[in-house]
């Protein structure tokens, strides 16, 4: 028996619904501090969290997104049709005499589509594995073609990785890394089907996809979250360790260009290396991909013996060109160390973007912080740290400046709150 999952029926997005009898919502004089957010929005200064969802959307769109009120006897009466329609839906899907899938997504359409037409329905695409419910062979294998001749429904794929690993953000699995990856592309599935464009920033390159940390023994397959766009840049940060030997091997992953690598290693104890690649993301590669990012496999080389990896993805004023790595430095210590002296740079023009990334093996999961000296107006875009198999875990701490002319950038200090064996930190100029 087909049964649809929460992750895996279709998700709808209501958008200027006017029902008789449901209560106004409230208007809003203009020129509130909220009309001004969608310039905002890429400014990483500027706290916007308690901003509510609703108006970021009607300020964008000039649509209203309703809420549902579980009391309200109208809202209760979409609800009921909508689980109604659902209901005749996994019906049809389960009756003996079923048509092929394609056919049954057809009438499904026809059929929400028919009695919300101010909707938009996304697909969230499920697995052969997804996780507790069983599924029709056909409904997985004819996705794909299912939804071609139906625009108006979105497709969301969330295992871009690489399905063969098994990791645990494909599949539609219920995790946080899962849910991030999913949340973050249903969200720019609706913006886009309110005809919201994505915002270019004015001058300096911007941080719009920060992944999360990948890490493994094995091959590691990073993702970026958030929705890319043609011409947007991605940067491949990977970090390899081995334990009392020397580097041998640093295999490029495909499909990447690599910019920069340093190692850190005494030949005793751990070693760290760190590499950074890019690619540009392309309208080839987002057709390919479902509107994603290609898959990137990044295998672990001997002698290494645990592997980090994270995609940062950054988006130029140019709408027909990436912004370009300009230059890097990078500096780092073989052995333990809570301070050290970092890398230095010059700028080669105005408006550039300094992303300074410091990595390094922790002998816990406890949380360590990084204070950078000399990073002139420099924001934390994400400081984490990371659990690997065992005991050990890895620091990584992305934090970038503005830098608005020509400028020297010196990092005098980097501070770490606890000790750190074989950090290496990187200074990335990035130019739109």
């Amino acid at each position: 028996m087909f049964r649809p999952s929460a992750f895996s029926v279709i998700t709808a997005f209501f958008v200027s619904v006017n029902l008789p009898g449901s209560p106004t919502p409230a208007t809003r004089a203009t020129g509130a501090p909220v009309d001004q957010i969608i310039t905002w929005l890429l400014d990483e200064d500027r706290q916007l969290r308690e901003i509510p969802f609703a108006e970021v959307i009607f300020d964008a769109t000039g649509k209203r997104v309703l809420p549902m009120d579980s009391k309200n006897e109208i809202d209760q009466r979409v609800i009921k049709q909508i689980s109604a329609a659902c209901d005749e839906t996994v019906k049809r899907f389960n009756a003996p005499d079923s048509a092929a899938l394609p056919a049954n997504m057809v009438t499904l359409y026809n059929t929400l589509i028919a009695a919300w037409p101010t909707a938009v329905f996304c697909w969230i695409k499920i697995n052969a594995d997804t996780i507790n419910f069983p599924i029709r062979a056909d409904t997985y294998t004819n996705q794909a073609t299912g939804f071609t001749s139906l625009p108006l429904v979105k497709q969301i794929w969330c295992d871009d990785q690489i399905p063969a690993l098994g990791i645990e953000s494909d599949h539609a699995h219920l995790t946080p890394n899962g849910l991030r990856v999913y949340g973050t592309r249903a969200l720019f599935q609706g913006l886009d089907a309110l005809n919201y464009a994505r915002t270019r920033p004015a001058a300096v390159p911007a941080l719009v996809g920060d992944g999360y940390v990948f890490a493994t023994d094995g091959t590691g397959a990073p993702t970026s979250d958030g929705a890319p766009i043609a011409f947007d840049e991605e940067l491949l940060i990977k970090l390899d360790m081995l334990v009392g030997g020397a580097y041998v091997l640093n295999t490029t992953p495909a499909g990447w260009t690599s910019v920069a690598s340093l190692v850190s290693n005494s030949g005793v104890g751990v070693g760290c290396r760190l590499t950074i690649y890019k690619r540009l993301v392309d309208e080839a590669m987002l057709a390919a991909n479902h509107r994603n990012t290609a898959a990137s496999s990044v295998a672990l080389d001997v002698p290494c013996t645990r592997l980090f990896t994270k995609i940062l993805t950054y988006r130029g004023s140019n709408a027909a060109s990436a912004p370009t790595v300009a230059q890097t430095a990078s500096a780092g210590v073989a052995g333990n160390t809570s301070s050290y002296a970092g890398p230095s740079l010059t700028t080669g023009g105005t408006n550039r973007r300094v992303v300074c990334i410091t990595m390094g093996f922790i002998s816990a999961s406890l949380a360590t912080t990084v204070t950078l000296t000399g990073l002139t107006s420099g924001t934390v875009d994400r400081n984490s740290v990371v659990i690997t198999p065992g005991t050990a875990a890895c620091l990584v701490d992305i934090q970038s400046a503005v830098v608005p002319t020509a400028a020297t950038i010196n990092i005098t200090n980097v501070a770490t709150s606890r000790t750190i064996t074989s950090p290496v930190t990187f200074l990335v100029e990035l130019a739109s």
